[in-house]
Parts: structure tokens; sequence; C-alpha cells
């Protein structure tokens, strides 16, 4: 009965979509613009961006606040037009009023619209539109930027403390959880594996299968990262290998200068023979130590 529901549901998306009702592009477009916006708020963790992003979203609860007043002000004024001006074609109902007022307060607007009226029909009109522009373009406008510049100037001077709240506030979203971290805590590239992870751990029952699901998942990605880590660690050491041989041999030879004794000219001599094959034996034992707590859970604080 179930796969009966689920086959004719999937026909009758098929067939929505062959008679273009149902539109899956505005459906990926609305999936595409929630990835940006959300990749937008991972930037709230950035101390250059994070400030910018609070003040933003300050600034818009603001806006949506002087919308408010902004849409009842225009509501007052299509309620006069809708109920003084109601012969003319712009103001036969509230709607029409509100839609022209809008129009106006936008800047789209002509005065010549009341000519056609007669003595003090024609001077109201004229005089209830030029009352309309001034409230919206000069006051209610100039009100809006006045405290948009008051909220960026305020909030200016605490760039710091906004950053750092917003990092506080954020940290329990990206606490690792010992059994579902995996779910959350994979990179962009290989975060498909959580997903495939679901159905496990929503069957398994035990906790500690479910740990050790999480822990095997993670150790499998994040040893794909440290594969590549640790061939640029490798060549990046190797690199600075003659650089730190000359550096130590350089420092025993001032070593000797200063103190002109045999040990320091015994240690001198001593690497200047084998201390480079010591600093090339050193890598195993970096690499060994840069894995090892590449993949160690429980690190000291």
């Amino acid at each position: 009965m179930d796969n009966d529901r689920e086959i004719k549901l999937m026909l009758s998306i098929i067939d929505d979509l062959r008679k273009d009702v149902f539109h899956m592009d505005y459906l990926l477009a609305a999936i595409t613009a929630l990835l940006w916006f959300r990749c937008i708020m991972l930037l709230r963790l950035s101390e250059v961006f994070g400030p910018l992003l609070e003040m933003i979203y300050a600034m818009v609860v603001i806006f949506m606040q002087f919308m408010l007043l902004y849409i009842l002000e225009l509501v007052v004024f299509a309620s006069i037009a809708g109920l003084t001006l109601s012969d003319m074609s712009d103001f036969n109902n509230i709607f029409e009023a509100l839609r022209t007022y809008l129009e106006a307060s936008l800047g789209e607007f002509d005065l010549h619209t009341y000519d056609s009226r007669e003595g003090f029909e024609h001077w109201f009109g004229l005089l209830l539109h030029i009352l309309v522009l001034f409230v919206n373009m000069i006051l209610i406008i100039n009100l809006l930027i006045a405290i948009m510049s008051d909220t960026y100037s305020r909030m200016s001077n605490r760039r710091l403390g906004l950053y750092w709240a917003t990092v506080i506030k954020e940290m329990p979203k990206y606490r690792y959880h010992d059994k579902y971290g995996v779910l959350v805590m994979l990179p962009f590239l290989l975060s498909w594996i959580g997903f495939l992870c679901v159905p496990l751990m929503y069957f398994v029952k035990s906790q500690r299968r479910i740990k050790q699901i999480n822990d095997g998942a993670n150790k499998f990605v994040y040893g794909i990262y440290s594969v590549f880590l640790t061939a640029v660690f490798m060549a990046v050491n190797l690199a600075l290998v003659p650089f730190a041989y000359v550096k130590t041999l350089y420092h025993k030879l001032i070593l000797y200068q200063h103190y002109r004794g045999s040990d320091q000219l015994r240690n001198c001599l001593v690497f200047a023979l084998i201390g480079l094959p010591l600093l090339l034996a050193s890598q195993v034992t970096d690499v060994y130590y840069f894995l090892r707590h590449t993949f160690r859970s429980r690190q000291q604080k």
C-alpha cells in the first residue's frame, strides 16, 4: 500500500512537470539561494566579515520596523484618497490608491493627473499628493537614513565585541559530538559520507556501536586529508633541512669563537659530519607525531 502511494506521488510529480505545473527550476533556484545564504552566514565567525554581518542583521531588523511604519502611513493616505477621490481611476479602491501612492513615494508620479478636476477637488488631490511626497521622500526616507547611520556608528565602535559575542553564541553548534559528530563536522567535499552514515545510526541501537561508526567515519575522511597534509608537511620539512643545517652549524661556530673550548670544537665537527643525516632521520619522528596528533580526539588543552 505504501509503495503504491509513493508510485502515485512520483507519477503525479512527473505529470505536473510535463504540464508545466510544477516548476523544478524554481525549486532548484530556491535551494541554491538557501545554500549561498548558508555560506554567507558561515562568515559570521570571521573577524573581518562577522561584525559587518551583525550590523547588517541589526539594520534589517530596523528596516522591517520602518517598513511597518511606512506601510501604515501609505494605508492612511490611501484610505483618505479612496474616500475622497474614488471617481478617479487611480483611486477607485484602496488597493489602486495604495499602488498609486507607493509609486509616488518611489519617484513615479504625475501631478498633472488632477488637471481634469476643477476647483476645490483639484487643489485637494494635488495637495494630498504633494503631502504624500513630502512625508515619504523627505521625512520617512531621511529618518531611515539617520537611523541606519546611527546604528552603524554605534556598532562600529564595538566590532571586536560583536565578533566574540557571535563566536561564543555559535560555539555550541560546532561542538564535536562523540556519537553524531560525523553528520555535521565533515569537510564540504566529503560531507556525503555523513549522509551515508544516517541509516546506520538510525537502525543501530547500541550507543557503543554508534560511537564506533562515528569514529571510523571521521578517521576515514580525515585519513584522506592527512595523506595530502603529510606529503606537504614532509616536503616543507625536507626543503628546510639545508637551511636548518647551515643555521645550526653557523650557531655552533659562533659558540666556538666565543668560548674557544674543546667541547664546542668537538660539537661543531660532529655536527658538520653527521648533522645532515640526523636532520633527515628526524623527519621520521616528526611525521609520526604529526599523524599521532592528527588522529587524537582528546587533546590536552
